[in-house]
């Protein structure tokens, strides 16, 4: 009887990359126009408009293996999935869990990017705007009015803040004029 040694397969280190999209959900389908990711060397980009999916993706950084890292993946995964290939995903009740995939950079097959995409709610489940005072960190949600995204406002870029205003909960609209003046909005 012959045994066979047990070798672990080689561990692959992903570059981690937490991002997020904004969409408009005043239609039927819910459109992205802005998607933000930070990577765990601080770096920071925004993209916008109609392509900011597929515009992010074009300017990851150059790694070979990244792990794409949402809160609520199940949602913002979909905007990418359509620019992913050889896609192997883990789902439960509908939701992804967990997404193994390739990106080729502009299309190019010798520019191989190997995604995985998770889900950081599936391991802290709580909304965002709980981290702070959970965590004992100074950060803080911000307070947006997301029904005013819509897409001639999208287009327009600004919006007044008496515009603004009206889609904010009186409670949080002494908050929402705060973060104005402190971010320099």
């Amino acid at each position: 009887m012959k045994y066979q040694k047990y070798e672990p397969k080689e561990k692959q280190d992903y570059y981690k990359i937490f991002f997020d999209f904004e969409t408009d959900t005043s239609g039927s389908k819910h459109e992205p126009y802005l998607v933000r990711f930070e990577t765990e060397d601080n770096e920071q980009r925004v993209f916008t408009g109609d392509y900011c999916a597929i515009d992010m993706l074009n300017n990851l950084p150059d790694k070979e293996n990244i792990m794409l890292i949402a809160h609520n993946a199940n949602y913002d995964c979909r905007f990418l999935l359509q620019h992913l290939s050889q896609q192997s995903s883990i789902v439960k009740s509908d939701r992804f869990l967990f997404t193994k995939c390739v990106f080729y950079r502009n299309g190019d097959t010798k520019q191989r990017i190997n995604l995985k995409i998770k889900d950081s709610y599936k391991l802290i489940p709580m909304a965002l705007d709980k981290f702070g005072k959970s965590f004992d960190l100074d950060i803080e949600k911000t307070i947006t009015p997301y029904k005013i995204y819509t897409p001639d406002n999208i287009k327009n870029i600004y919006v007044p803040i008496p515009k603004a205003m009206i889609h904010i909960n009186d409670k949080d609209k002494d908050k929402f004029i705060q973060n104005i003046d402190k971010w320099e909005c």
